[in-house]
């Protein structure tokens, strides 16, 4: 079970980029489908009529969680591929990742002490990651929204994320474990499906 891509395997206090990050969502899309070729939504969300909706990547992965409106950009036909993502993006993405599979996180208070610091855009999802066990503190109550996301944190949140869609509602967090020592590759990556219209444009991170 590759759900860790090579690509962020090493290095894990590193911050996580914009682009590495969504090859790691795009790992937990393929996981649980249980492989893109029966990933139902697939077809739907893979292509931009051949055209890359970013000046800064030609990343599949990036193109794909873009159309699927788990990620967006950053403004002017950008991605920000090499940006860090902070954890408030992160929520962001890991609560559109739900909708986009049909499994909405739970609603939820956002009970930090740093609460306010919270950006409003963000504050519904950071409620709900908090309610999902998917995301939590950084002790002392606080949340730090504008931190970085590190690569270690990012693993153990995708593997939260990847038993969240499996479980749905009865999903109930749970330590996941550390990264350290973990040598598992991601699967060889499926051809693409056919061509669909082009995606919409999407105010999502």
């Amino acid at each position: 079970w590759g759900l860790i891509p090579e690509e962020i395997q090493g290095r894990y206090q590193d911050n996580i980029t914009r682009e590495e990050f969504a090859i790691l969502m795009d790992e937990v899309c393929n996981d649980y489908s249980g492989g893109k070729g029966s990933f139902i939504f697939w077809d739907n969300y893979n292509s931009t009529d051949g055209v890359d909706p970013f000046t800064d990547t030609t990343s599949v992965e990036v193109r794909r969680m873009y159309c699927a409106g788990i990620m967006n950009g950053i403004g002017d036909g950008k991605f920000g591929p090499d940006q860090p993502v902070t954890r408030e993006m992160a929520a962001t993405i890991i609560c559109n990742f739900g909708n986009f599979i049909g499994k909405p996180l739970p609603a939820g208070n956002v009970n930090f002490s740093d609460s306010a610091s919270v950006s409003d855009w963000a504050v519904d999802s950071v409620g709900r990651v908090q309610a999902a066990g998917i995301m939590s503190g950084m002790g002392n109550n606080l949340f730090a929204p504008k931190e970085y996301y590190t690569r270690e944190q990012s693993i153990i949140t995708a593997l939260k994320l990847y038993n969240y869609a499996r479980q749905g509602s009865s999903y109930t967090g749970g330590n996941t474990g550390s990264t350290s020592g973990n040598t598992q590759t991601r699967r060889k990556r499926a051809a693409p499906g056919p061509r669909r219209p082009r995606c919409p444009k999407r105010n999502r991170w």
